[in-house]
């Protein structure tokens, strides 16, 4: 064997064929090349090694690697910013796992701390994956999604019950499985509990023990039955349900009697929840208060079986409110006088609601498929105190609301009087024959009315005629003080909307409502018209009625959308 110059490396030997006499010899020789293939094998090796030794050490000196391991492991929680909450404010993926592909010490790192694993994910039946999340989470609390387990993977959860302080379930009828495993044993640190079903058909049935979870204060439970025993509900902070009930002759008392004990309440949500319950056995049932509740909401099929629910609440003034009716076509038709906003309300509103009386801003909105009005008192950062009322379509809707604006506004005139409303926001399509004496009803009801925006589709020409009808009679004026005008503190008008589009009637109506305010001192500071740039015609009608409009508004401006 020979080498390069220097020994730098390994060559082959150049044996002439002459010296191979017999087949022996080449044997021999073969043997040599094989033996030098080796040792080149060995050199890469070697070479290989050194590579990734030195790699290794090239990553020790980034600076993310000198951070302490607790550090570092901090570092990985924080990277998966893109998480997805989930019931109780558990991580639905393991995000961060994939950070253990980035280097050995970072896995190193991962492995070695418990913190990381104690946040588990899972969906399906894993139970290797689930158990060595369990072992590597060493004693640390657990967070624990899982979505479709195994009976197996529920054992192996429940033997880990003192250790779980926020669990998400969500799984088709396993209740005998789910009560075996889990509902039996304590959970002394249990703060966060979701159990929900993903066979719409079925319903979880729990046996539930307030001994066991002395310090629950999340409850999420979907299709699944209510837990009787009251006490459970005593430290609750938060209540999500929906389509539950009670296993046999269930009723509306058994429910008000749970909420009563919930006197920690601060977020609430019910849904479709009361269509199976009875109310005959509330009479005389006595209200029940809610004093830290800061966000409320119910949505139900029917109108009528929330209103005997709703005259029993006390919310406190601060409380976020929604109150929603999603009716289908069956009950529809079975309830029409019930699709209103009204039908949603207790003769006892401003009881349930003691926010209302004080209410200076309304929003009315009407769309293909839903009808809502929005309530919202001063100082409110919308929010705080803000009451929603709705009919909300889910699918195919069973009225086109768009079309109904003036009911809407009759609506809105009718239940929501003698509040000071200052501001009204309207959203519909304000096409209809019938809206001058929708409007007028709403000007006479709200006098204080400072500020007025409208959008949606079609043109507001009669918005103005409105206006100008509610103006009291001349004959009814003399001697009693009356202003001459509708809403004299009437200051900003705001038209803004892609479909939203302007006339000839629009300018003509605007400007005798304008001269009319003008005459009786109650003059326009703020017009502002927003709307879509290809309009037809609209720059020559602003040619012929602009400066009209500008001699009679104090600031007139004019924007559309880009398309």
């Amino acid at each position: 064997m020979g080498t390069t110059n220097g020994g730098a490396g390994l060559v082959a030997d150049k044996t002439s064929p002459l010296q191979l006499r017999t087949q022996a010899d080449v044997t021999e020789q073969l043997n040599v090349i094989k033996s030098k293939r080796q040792e080149l094998q060995d050199a890469l090796r070697a070479l290989d090694a050194d590579e990734v030794r030195l790699r290794r050490l090239w990553n020790s000196f980034l600076p993310v690697n000198q951070l302490p391991n607790e550090l570092l492991v901090r570092v990985f929680q924080l990277s998966a910013v893109d998480y997805e909450l989930w019931p109780c404010r558990l991580r639905r993926d393991m995000i961060w796992v994939r950070l253990m592909l980035v280097c050995s010490y970072w896995r190193d790192v991962a492995c070695a701390a418990p913190t990381l694993w104690g946040t588990i994910g899972i969906t399906g039946n894993v139970p290797e994956w689930l158990n060595l999340c369990l072992d590597r989470s060493a004693n640390t609390k657990l967070h624990i999604h899982l979505s479709k387990p195994s009976p197996e993977m529920m054992q192996a959860v429940a033997a880990h019950a003192e250790r779980i302080e926020a669990i998400s379930i969500s799984c088709p009828d396993q209740s005998r499985t789910l009560s075996q495993t889990f509902f039996h044993r304590p959970m002394p640190i249990l703060q966060d509990l979701s159990i929900s079903a993903t066979d719409r058909d079925t319903r979880i049935t729990l046996q539930m023990l307030s001994a066991h979870y002395p310090a629950l204060s999340s409850l999420h439970l979907s299709h699944g039955e209510l837990p009787s025993d009251i006490h459970l509900y005593a430290g609750l902070r938060e209540l999500i349900l929906s389509d539950c009930g009670y296993g046999s002759s269930p009723t509306l008392s058994q429910f008000l009697a749970a909420l009563r004990a919930s006197t920690r309440l601060e977020r609430l949500i019910i849904a479709n929840v009361l269509d199976g319950l009875s109310g005959r056995d509330v009479s005389g049932f006595l209200p029940v208060a809610l004093p830290h509740l800061s966000s409320f909401r119910l949505s139900h099929n029917w109108p009528s079986y929330g209103l005997t629910f709703l005259s029993h609440l006390r919310l406190p003034p601060t409380c976020y409110v929604e109150i929603f009716v999603t009716p289908h076509a069956e009950n529809f038709a079975l309830e029409p006088e019930g699709q209103t906003i009204a039908a949603l309300l207790p003769e006892n509103i401003t009881e349930v609601l003691p926010v209302l009386p004080s209410v200076t801003a309304l929003e009315l909105e009407m769309t293909d498929g839903d009808y809502a009005i929005r309530a919202v008192p001063p100082g409110s950062d919308g929010i705080r105190g803000t009451v929603l009322f709705g009919l909300v379509s889910e699918g195919q809707p069973v009225q086109d609301w768009s079309t109904s604006l003036s009911l809407g506004l009759t609506e809105l005139a009718q239940v929501f009087q003698d509040l000071p409303v200052t501001r009204l926001r309207v959203k519909g399509d304000h096409r209809s024959s019938f809206l001058p004496d929708a409007w007028c009803e709403v000007f006479r009801t709200y006098p204080m009315l400072e500020t007025l925006e409208l959008t949606g589709s079609g043109s507001p020409t009669r918005t103005w005629t409105g206006l100008r009808m509610a103006a009291p009679n001349v004959a009814h004026q003399s001697g009693h003080g009356l202003p001459a005008t509708a809403c004299p503190r009437l200051r900003t008008v705001i038209v803004d909307g892609m479909d939203m589009m302007v006339s000839q009637r629009f300018f003509e109506e605007l400007l005798a409502c304008l001269r009319h305010r003008a005459r009786q001192g109650a003059r326009l500071e703020s017009l502002r018209l927003k709307l879509r740039a290809d309009h037809a015609h609209f720059d020559k009608l602003r040619r012929k009625y602009w400066a009209q409009v500008e001699e009679l508004v104090g600031s007139v401006s004019y924007d559309v959308y880009d398309l």
